[in-house]
């Protein structure tokens, strides 16, 4: 008979058949199995043969467990750790009167962690969340509104120069490593108190030159890069951003046309030092969610700025 210490590390003797062996390494805790020698473990399985979980499947599971790997032990698999989104949305001096953050912010946040992202929302305080809050964060999306149009409201969240500081070399930090950035619809005129934010879009909304037609539904074409290929073109309900500053070195990835261009540029990528960036013109409000091309390009794009050492469960 054998005997199991309850604290005691696990031993086998040679006296031992190998269908006691067995049994005995079937009841070992995992802290015991991880205290077997690999010496020990290979014997137990040369003697043992084949066993009713069958043999190879009873090796990979020791092999698991003496190596020290991080096991889920009802599926026998590497556990994985979530990338980590924050999404900053509009709110205190970062809103404005006519876009629902809260929805559409609400609607970006399921479609991230359909993808697999563990996803933060910041709807308050943004600077300090920027100064403070982007260490281990893997994406940043920002749908906010422009800031300086709240300079002096009283929201509670006024504009200090100095108070965007630490804010400021925090995202220049966190691009250097290689975050990545998804912006939407109106965040082309936000952060404006952050130039690396300007630098790392490769565009923006400028005042007095940017506009946009009445809000609609019109069709938008998805564009030959290698991100989007196989998506289809759709048609949403949304606001056409037109007239937007946009850096020459942009890939684009939808178009649409109003009636003064034919040759809008409604999204685009860009590669910023280390960090993948994705700007998306649409997203004014719920209804551009209920367009089923916009979630597939949104979710295509989620996929797409997963961490490099991370693979995406699509």
């Amino acid at each position: 008979m054998i005997i199991r210490p309850a604290k005691a590390a696990a031993t086998i003797t040679p006296a031992q058949t190998p269908m006691y062996q067995s049994f005995f390494i079937a009841s070992l805790s995992l802290d015991e199995c991880r205290q077997l020698s690999k010496s020990t473990a290979n014997e137990v399985l040369a003697l043992t043969g084949i066993m009713l979980m069958g043999q190879e499947l009873f090796s990979a599971i020791l092999f698991f467990l003496v190596t020290d790997f991080s096991v889920n032990m009802s599926f026998g698999v590497k556990e994985t750790t979530m990338p980590q989104a924050m999404l900053i949305s509009g709110g205190g001096r970062y809103a404005d009167p006519w876009h629902d953050f809260n929805t559409t912010s609400r609607l970006l946040a399921d479609l991230a962690r359909e993808v697999g992202w563990d996803v933060t929302v910041v709807a308050e305080r943004i600077d300090q969340a920027l100064s403070s809050q982007l260490e281990g964060v893997d994406l940043l999306i920002v749908n906010t509104g422009d800031s300086w149009l709240n300079r002096d409201d009283a929201t509670g969240e006024q504009y200090h120069p100095s108070a965007c500081r630490p804010g400021r070399q925090a995202l220049a930090a966190a691009l250097e490593r290689g975050m990545s950035v998804l912006a939407m619809h109106a965040s082309a005129a936000s952060l404006r108190d952050y130039p690396q934010f300007r630098q790392a879009l490769g565009g923006q909304w400028l005042a007095g030159h940017s506009w946009h037609p009445d809000f609609g539904r019109f069709p938008v074409r998805v564009l030959g890069d290698d991100i989007v290929e196989g998506l289809c073109d759709f048609k949403v309900w949304d606001e056409r951003y037109t007239n937007l500053m946009i850096d020459a070195d942009v890939e684009p990835l939808l178009g649409g046309s109003d009636d003064q261009d034919d040759d809008l540029t409604l999204a685009w990528a860009h590669q910023y030092g280390r960090s993948r960036v994705v700007y998306d013109a649409l997203g004014h409000d719920a209804r551009s969610f209920d367009s089923k091309g916009h979630r597939s390009f949104l979710r295509r794009i989620l996929n797409w700025l997963y961490p490099a050492d991370t693979e995406s469960p699509i």
